[in-house]
């Protein structure tokens, strides 16, 4: 997974998730899903689905934000098994594919 963000920061956060992903996964991720949109746009949607993210849970995918990235969308969702929240980003898609990522991580990088 690749995010391409269009600001400043675009090849420093692209660095670090592909440092995260391949401390996560040394055997390499076989979805590779690419995406580029704004920063400001991205950390919109994730500052819309994180009040549905839990923030301790026995599950840790309660914990995540699931970028979809196919049809021609980015769709961010997040679910704490009482409230679920989606929402579209605007942006264009290189490659098509879905990740759950660590939702307060995420919003760590994106900021």
């Amino acid at each position: 997974m690749v995010l391409n963000i269009l600001t400043t920061p675009t090849i420093t956060i692209t660095i670090i998730i592909y440092i995260y992903f391949y401390i996560l996964y040394p055997k390499g991720v076989n979805n590779k899903m690419r995406i580029s949109c704004t920063k400001i746009n991205l950390l919109t949607g994730i500052n819309i689905v994180m009040k549905a993210v839990s923030n301790k849970s026995n599950l840790p995918i309660l914990e995540c934000i699931l970028i979809e990235a196919n049809g021609g969308n980015i769709k961010l969702t997040a679910n704490d098994m009482e409230l679920g929240i989606e929402t579209y980003v605007e942006g264009s898609i290189i490659d098509n594919g879905k990740v759950a990522i660590d939702a307060k991580l995420l919003s760590d990088i994106v900021r």
